[in-house]
């Protein structure tokens, strides 16, 4: 949401693969529109692709939903961050969710009146509603995840344990132990 061009390091792929987890590199390379690279951290596997790929770098298409209201807050938001060179749309989550530190890094660019703007609109979409404004965005943010997820992962066969198996076997009808 930052317009920052990167690439995704897809880490652990030695625990997936122990798991059975399968993950679709090239579905997920299109489905977040940049390049994704399969490593295992601990024993290097992968870097030297990582490092050769950095170039490849590029921002993402891929936009999260927020709910109606909060998506009419960040494109008035949107509005007033027109002098901040990159990433207004993350900007704006990010101010919305009570950001301090950015708010007041910004203040000079945006001014005061801005400033007031973007606190009211926060407050106005914390009123009344259960949890947090930050939350609210998390959760957006993570519904967009199980969504690349389930398309682009298959999880592991179920395993049975050994008390399992032999439950389903002594147990049956048929075969199973009177």
């Amino acid at each position: 949401e930052l317009g920052l061009p990167f690439l995704f390091v897809l880490n652990m792929m030695d625990e997936a693969r122990e798991k059975g987890i399968r993950i679709d590199i090239p579905l997920l390379e299109s489905r977040l529109g940049v390049p994704v690279v399969p490593t295992v951290a601990t024993t290097g596997e992968g870097l030297d692709a990582m490092i050769a790929r950095l170039d490849a770098a590029r921002h993402s298409g891929t936009r999260v939903t927020y709910p109606e209201d909060i998506e009419r807050a960040i494109t008035e938001i949107e509005e007033l961050l027109l002098d901040v060179p990159r990433g207004p749309r993350g900007l704006a989550a990010m101010m919305l969710a009570g950001d301090t530190e950015l708010m007041s890094r910004l203040l000079p660019q945006i001014g005061l009146q801005s400033a007031a703007r973007i606190q009211a609109l926060s407050r106005e979409l914390s009123t009344g509603l259960p949890g947090s404004l930050a939350g609210r965005l998390t959760r957006a943010r993570l519904r967009l995840v199980d969504r690349i997820l389930a398309q682009c992962t298959q999880p592991a066969p179920a395993k049975t344990s050994p008390r399992e198996t032999l439950n389903r076997v002594t147990v049956h009808p048929v075969w199973g132990v009177p």
